[in-house]
């Protein structure tokens, strides 16, 4: 273990497209690390149907390398997509140890997976039932949308 402490993260590099940042934490003495790589595209927080996309696209990733990286879960590792206003956002987490082999594995995933409508249909459902259990703003409780009616 590095005795190697920041209390805030630092940028290291900064290029067209990209950013990255650094931040060591050696709080809990544990060879762990945090990755986030976020996935922008510009169009997604131009219209509704656009950001539906990206929570359909990141609750696929999830669903279709649940059952393969299952194991990687029970060994430490933490791995999640979740959309954002500018796209979606791939979270890696837990022991270092073989966590080039997961990062690499999703990537492979989400440039050559196969959408399968089982899948599509799974994720689909969850994400329509996240919205219709989501807390709504009291005029909506009553039914009464500050927009008509279709």
């Amino acid at each position: 273990m590095l005795a190697v402490q920041d209390e805030r993260p630092a940028q290291l590099a900064e290029a067209p497209g990209y950013e990255l940042w650094h931040m060591a934490d050696s709080r809990f003495n544990t060879p762990k690390v945090e990755w986030r790589i976020s996935l922008q595209n510009p169009s997604t927080s131009s219209a509704p149907h656009q950001a539906v996309l990206a929570h359909l696209l990141a609750g696929w990733l999830d669903d279709s390398l649940n059952e393969e990286l299952y194991a990687a879960r029970l060994a430490g590792h933490h791995i999640e997509a979740y959309p954002h206003a500018r796209g979606i956002t791939l979270a890696f987490g837990g022991w270092r140890d073989r966590q080039a082999q997961v990062m690499q594995r999703t990537l492979d995933q989400l440039q050559q997976g196969e959408i399968d409508d089982e899948s599509f249909a799974r994720v689909l459902y969850r994400l329509q039932r996240e919205w219709r259990n989501a807390p709504r703003p009291h005029c909506f409780a009553r039914g009464t949308a500050p927009w008509p009616k279709p």
